[in-house]
């Protein structure tokens, strides 16, 4: 792999000045002669990476090809280079959208197939929903087709507290594994053991087409998922026009409790949802509108990031983007509030240096959704980031797939390759820092204490998929019993004067 090494710097903003670009630390193009697409990266236990995404190849990188277009997953370490890969599939086509890691120190993946060979057991028509459940080298351990007469495919998924797993994915079905569908296209949304049956099944939407994008678990044990809706009837109320942002909350059994729309009079689409820490939502996508709940469009479709509370209220909105489309893809919590990643066509309004037909485009904004810097990321060709991952370091790690072989691209294999990169983190003068707090005994079995000098006024723990499984403090001790919490890896986070956080990583034994 061919490595830019470029200066790590503390970059030290001010509100209302615009920032410089974020470095790029390292980066790393993957696959062979024909096309691979990411679609999905996740930190591993050992600080590396897995990828996820498919493959037509079966040289270069890509040791193997089932036939046609595979889930091709790749290992890397920290410095982002490569230490293994595998593909799976059978002899159709293979589309692979989503993976995390599982509490045994496994992988889960999800998207679609047509196949009924190969590693895949079973297809109920067209293409159904594929998982496939891997230890931590890549090997099959399970494996599940779930869906339909007609089309599914896995979207978002997350594993449960309850150590199953659920999953959206947009069906047209409703027979097989689907037991009602309200019209075109439904939200379907598939709660499972941790064996991958099924334990229950849910269908929303009304007579058009409703997308479901993501899902993560509340505090409640319930779960929020986002999508895009066309319809104006059946389970949708008061839509503004073409397709909006669709967000449903759900109790821990699947049942309705609330669901809203976002959006103005042309195309609304939401990708991506994430709690933030006032219990409330941040949603990520683009807008081609720029009346009803949006506002500020700059031209064509911009990134649109819409703020809820924790009963789907809208507190506030943003625009961001140039003359052209700009398509935010996925939104997470940064040092300073939020970092987004899409692509970008444009080449001025918030968008400057792109350096071809279209760019990977990153920005961070503050807890508000005030911009602190942006920049664009590719060379003369195709390039776009579809995931961000904050890393334990403070750094931002961006998968995607490029078409690219200068500028910030090397090492192009022949077409669209992965395209994974790292940048440095954006950090405040302020930033408190591991020096600052020690933790013990790390790994724990009973009570993890804290020795600091810096009050520490709240303590959170959660698994590899960002569920909060601990929430409490004992002031007087400077401790959290945790003899409760099932052994794992977890991201411990502490909440400091000033609103400043700690974050470190802790196996429970």
């Amino acid at each position: 792999m061919k490595t830019q090494l470029m200066s790590l710097v503390l970059f030290i903003y001010s509100f209302g000045l615009l920032g410089q670009p974020a470095n790029m630390l390292w980066q790393n193009s993957l696959g062979g002669s024909g096309n691979e697409y990411a679609y999905k990266i996740v930190q591993t236990p050992d600080n590396g990476f897995i990828v996820m995404g498919h493959s037509e190849s079966s040289d270069g990188d890509v040791s193997e090809n089932k036939g046609n277009m595979d889930y091709w997953l790749v290992k890397l370490n920290e410095a982002g280079e490569l230490e293994w890969e595998h593909s799976y599939g059978g002899s159709g086509y293979e589309f692979g959208y989503s993976v995390i890691n599982t509490i045994d120190g496994g992988y889960l993946l999800g998207g679609q197939s047509e196949s009924s060979d190969g590693d895949v057991s079973e297809n109920h028509g067209m293409n159904d929903a594929w998982v496939v459940k891997l230890d931590g080298v890549g090997n099959i351990q399970w494996e599940k087709s779930y869906g339909g007469s007609l089309n599914e495919y896995i979207t978002g998924m997350i594993e449960t507290t309850d150590g199953g797993f659920l999953f959206v994915a947009p069906t047209t079905s409703s027979d097989g594994d689907i037991t009602h569908n309200q019209g075109e296209r439904d939200y379907w949304i598939i709660k499972t053991d941790p064996q991958g049956t099924i334990e229950w099944q849910k269908t929303y939407g009304g007579s058009e087409s409703d997308y479901s994008q993501d899902v993560k678990q509340t505090s409640d044990g319930g779960y929020i998922v986002t999508g895009l809706s066309r319809s104006n009837d059946g389970d949708i109320t008061n839509p503004h026009g073409g397709y909006d942002y669709w967000v449903l909350k759900l109790d821990p059994m699947g049942n309705m409790e609330w669901q809203k729309n976002y959006g103005g009079s042309q195309d609304d689409f939401s990708l991506a949802i994430l709690i933030t820490d006032d219990n409330g939502y941040i949603i990520s996508g683009y807008s081609k509108s720029n009346n009803g709940d949006v506002s500020g469009n700059h031209g064509g479709n911009d990134y649109w990031i819409v703020k809820i509370d924790g009963s789907g209220n809208l507190q506030w909105q943003k625009s961001y983007g140039g003359s052209d489309d700009d398509l935010a893809s996925y939104i997470a919590k940064s040092n300073t509030g939020y970092i987004i990643s899409g692509l970008t066509f444009s080449n001025d309004g918030d968008i400057t240096n792109n350096h071809g037909e279209r760019d990977a485009w990153i920005l961070e904004t503050d807890a508000s959704g005030n911009l602190i810097w942006q920049g664009c990321y590719g060379g003369s060709d195709i390039d776009l980031s579809n995931f961000v991952v904050p890393t334990l370091d403070g750094t931002y790690t961006f998968a995607g797939y490029s078409r690219s072989n200068d500028g910030d691209v090397s090492g192009n294999h022949g077409m669209h390759d992965f395209w994974v990169f790292k940048l440095e983190g954006t950090l405040s003068v302020e930033e408190y820092t591991a020096k600052n707090i020690i933790i013990y005994p790390n790994p724990v079995q009973g009570s993890l204490y804290f020795l600091t000098e810096i009050p520490i006024t709240e303590v959170s723990i959660s698994n590899l998929q960002g569920q909060e499984v601990y929430y409490k403090m004992n002031p007087k001790t400077s401790s959290v019993n945790l003899e409760n919490l099932s052994n794992g890896i977890y991201i411990l986070t502490a909440k400091l004067p000033e609103g400043k956080t700690f974050t470190q990583k802790i196996i429970k034994r």
